[in-house]
């Protein structure tokens, strides 16, 4: 579901995956890319942020499952001499 929010609006994508400091330079572009939509760079542009995106959450989708393996795997003694 994350990825079609990434795909429709970039900069709502980051804001699910509570990325807040990425969120604010993503809304900017995104404005700037529907401002120059017209003259072709807004395609771009838009085209950046939605890359941009999904790899956000992308990496969000690996960080939850590595916290989640963490949890399930119980850490094995090492055993000195």
């Amino acid at each position: 579901m994350r990825y079609m929010l990434a795909l429709l609006c970039p900069p709502a994508a980051f804001l699910a995956c509570k990325k807040w400091g990425q969120a604010i330079p993503a809304a900017i572009s995104f404005g700037l890319a529907i401002a120059t939509a017209q003259s072709g760079i807004g395609v771009v542009i838009d085209f950046v942020l939605i890359l941009w995106a999904f790899h956000a959450v992308g990496d969000d989708d690996a960080r939850r499952e590595a916290r989640t393996f963490a949890k399930t795997v119980h850490q094995i003694p090492i055993v000195r001499r």
